[in-house]
């Protein structure tokens, strides 16, 4: 996964030279080891956020990669995902809460 986002943001820059902004991506990190579900066959994710700054560039490849996967260790550490699941859950159990109560009526209206 690394390799490929420093290639992608890498083609980006190459094709829009006029590019003055740094590039983001959007990235899924499975939960299923951490929340003990390695065989299932569903989508079990959180997603994060990384961005490219413009000199990240000047690095090379491997220095790009290297930071990359360094974020990734950090944001996919067990205690990271546990807490980005209470996250969803609390959400979740909001809009759980908003339905039964009937708050999300006048917002469909």
């Amino acid at each position: 996964m690394s390799l490929l986002s420093v290639l992608f943001a890498k083609a980006i820059n190459r094709i829009h030279l006029e590019n003055k902004k740094p590039i983001k991506i959007m990235l899924p990190i499975s939960v299923r080891n951490v929340m003990g579900n390695e065989n299932s066959l569903l989508h079990q994710v959180v997603h994060t956020h990384y961005t490219f700054n413009l000199e990240d560039f000047e690095k090379g490849d491997e220095g790009m990669n290297m930071e990359y996967r360094e974020f990734l260790k950090g944001v996919s550490s067990e205690q990271n995902i546990k807490m980005m699941c209470g996250i969803y859950r609390g959400i979740c159990e909001g809009f759980t809460k908003a339905y039964a109560g009937g708050a999300l009526d006048g917002i469909i209206i």
